[in-house]
């Protein structure tokens, strides 16, 4: 069946389905009036029973024949309903649906009109107007849901940090997501959360749950993660309807999301915001292909600043304090040679010089990641892979892999590193071991207490434990990019 607005003007005749009554004595007033099949029931999607049949007297209370009647589908009763929004029943002929009709009563002066109800639930009205003579008449349907078809559940999967909670909202469903009577059970057997009747989940340890909800015959799932407490900054691609993308600060649990600064659609380079020293400020860069600059912003408000005003490099890209505070690296372009190359500089970006020697264009470095002390860096390369690179020496030594990029825990004993895999070695590069999964996207984060790591999969950011190998995902964060993870506890 098609759905349309008929065509002003347009005059369909529709077929008398109903034989004529006798008429009471005296005969009826003048104006238009339903004969039969208003104030029906019925179920969502469905052609009433009944059609509701018209009548048109004239104003010598005859029977009008052929007069012309206009049919109009009233929006329901909601704030929301825009124009010609949230109409309730459809008017048919043949195989189209009509939330306007403009139709002529037969000889006898009735007009019989078949009805549809729609996909949402609730009271119908509708308005049939004789424009001839001026008369109008309202009509009532009532609409219940269908046959239930599972359980509706929100949120699907979600956080709470321990000691906090929210509400799992569950109810069974018809096909069109109408809600019907029967009450939604709700059972865990999961240490991590406390559970109560009405679905209210509570973080109880750190872990992940499972609640089980039935309800008529039908069974569904709803997840939580409890995740250690932790602030992180990221790249949200997929931020509120009309506002621009960005890096955002935001608790572990989803909690306290705050945009720190808008930045430019579709970087062509991946941005990763990082902590500076100070633990308030969120180290990104911005700008258009080759003329990106690096900038802090500061969490608490503010406009961002640049971080290299006065150059000596003309382009910045990913920059990455060291955990004793002293030093940050990032790749830089300078006016002599524009090869983008590694560069070393004080925390609050006085004295940049080149790490490593003198930019070769032919190597392309991304994603450096320095040791705590500064001293050391790792960086990905687009011939050598992975590489640990000596301030001090300038020496740059491949290890061996594959990898989108690289971090030093906080200690400075272990590296991380995504790509194909989860890896973590020792900082020489030894000792390599997979945690998985496959494949993390960007740079995976390390927690202050070295005991989790943070990391982007293809659909949302996830945690596992480094002893146990736990994994906590976060449904929350489908949006969130190049996740760092604030180094205070």
């Amino acid at each position: 069946m098609r759905l349309r607005n008929a065509a002003p003007g347009l005059l369909v005749v529709i077929a008398a389905t109903a034989c004529a009554t006798a008429s009471p004595s005296p005969p009826p007033p003048p104006g238009i009036r339903i004969v039969s099949g208003d104030n029906q029931s019925d179920t969502v999607h469905t052609i009433l029973a009944q059609p509701i049949v018209l009548e048109v007297r004239g104003p010598n209370d005859q029977l009008a024949a052929n007069a012309i009647v206009a049919l109009t589908a009233e929006p329901a009763d909601r704030t929301d309903c825009g124009l010609a929004a949230c109409v309730r029943i459809y008017f048919v002929v043949g195989q189209e649906a009509f939330r306007t009709l403009t139709a002529r009563t037969d000889a006898t002066g009735r007009l019989p009109v078949i009805i549809n109800t729609g996909e949402e639930i609730g009271p119908a009205t509708f308005t049939a107007s004789a424009t001839d003579f001026g008369y109008a008449a309202t009509g009532r349907i009532t609409i219940s849901a269908g046959a239930p078809v599972g359980i509706l559940v929100h949120p699907h999967d979600s956080t709470a940090y321990v000691g906090n909670g929210y509400s799992v909202n569950a109810a069974l469903v018809d096909r069109f997501h109408n809600h019907l009577a029967p009450a939604v059970s709700y059972a865990t057997t999961s240490p991590a959360i406390s559970l109560d009747a009405s679905g209210h989940v509570t973080g109880s340890a750190i872990g992940r749950a499972m609640i089980v909800l039935q309800a008529a015959g039908f069974t569904d799932t709803a997840w939580v993660t409890v995740p250690p407490r932790g602030t992180i900054a990221a790249y949200d691609v997929s931020p509120v309807p009309g506002s621009p993308t960005g890096v955002v600060k935001v608790e572990l649990d989803g909690s306290g999301y705050k945009t720190i600064a808008a930045t430019a659609p579709s970087p062509y380079f991946p941005v990763l915001p990082t902590w500076a020293t100070n633990g308030r400020d969120v180290l990104f860069h911005d700008g258009q292909f080759t003329f990106e600059r690096l900038y802090a912003a500061d969490t608490a408000g503010g406009a961002p600043r640049l971080l290299f005003p006065a150059g000596p490099t003309t382009s910045e890209l990913w920059g990455n304090r060291s955990g004793d505070g002293q030093r940050l690296y990032f790749v830089g372009r300078d006016p002599s040679s524009a090869c983008p190359w590694l560069w070393s500089s004080r925390a609050d970006g006085s004295g940049a010089t080149l790490a490593g020697g003198p930019p070769d264009c032919s190597v392309r470095l991304a994603y450096p990641a320095p040791s705590p002390d500064g001293t050391k860096a790792v960086v990905t390369s687009d011939r050598d892979g992975l590489m640990l690179v000596d301030r001090i020496t300038g020496q740059f030594m491949p290890l061996g892999m594959a990898s989108s990029a690289g971090e030093w825990s906080p200690d400075g004993s272990l590296i991380a590193a995504g790509g194909a895999a989860l890896t973590v070695m020792n900082a020489d590069g030894s000792g390599r071991r997979t945690l998985g999964p496959a494949p993390v996207f960007g740079r995976p984060s390390w927690s202050p207490d070295q005991a989790w790591l943070l990391y982007r999969l293809e659909g949302q950011l996830e945690l596992i434990n480094v002893t146990t190998g736990q994994r906590l995902p976060l449904g929350y964060s489908t949006g969130l990019q190049a996740p760092a993870w604030h180094p205070a506890p």
